[in-house]
């Protein structure tokens, strides 16, 4: 008498897995891939909007820094100001809208970490000089903001983050 070998397991996928898999992976990615894009996009918008923070913070202390040397010195008019290590250009007692100015205090001159990641450009915007500031590598838009340079004496400085341009 010979034994009876027992039923082999059938090999590989059938066609019907190989369908529900493929519609479960598709199923994912259509909620999944909308989001990561989102997710993309506020990551961008965030590093703008703490550039904006740090120039904000830079003006100030430009600002202070003027302030108190104006009061030691009464010639004195803010066009160059030691800011902790730095010599920073500056109009009208903030920081002028270019590398010498703004982009040395917030570290967007070349060398510096923060130069690696935005893109600078000197731009004119309503008869004030301004420096546009892009994220580098952004893949879709451009993700910018401008800092624009007090208008005169006794204005502050405008700094304006162009969310539009983050898609």
């Amino acid at each position: 008498m010979s034994a009876q070998r027992p039923p082999r397991p059938p090999q590989g996928f059938s066609l019907l897995e190989l369908i529900v898999v493929i519609v479960i992976v598709a199923s994912l990615m259509a909620v999944a891939l909308p989001r990561y894009r989102d997710a993309q996009r506020y990551a961008r918008m965030a590093m703008l909007d703490n550039m904006a923070l740090l120039m904000l913070g830079a003006v100030d202390q430009f600002h202070w820094q003027c302030l108190a040397t104006q009061s030691r010195d009464q010639r004195e008019d803010c066009r160059e100001v030691r800011v902790g290590l730095w010599l920073v250009r500056g109009d009208n007692g903030y920081p002028q809208a270019g590398l010498d100015g703004i982009g040395r205090l917030v570290g967007l001159v070349p060398g510096e970490p923060a130069a690696d990641q935005f893109r600078v450009e000197t731009t004119r915007l309503h008869g004030q000089a301004g420096l546009k500031v892009a994220l580098r590598h952004a893949d879709n838009g451009t993700c910018e903001l401008i800092y624009l340079a007090p208008a005169g004496v006794g204005q502050r400085p405008e700094i304006t983050v162009l969310q539009s341009t983050c898609s």
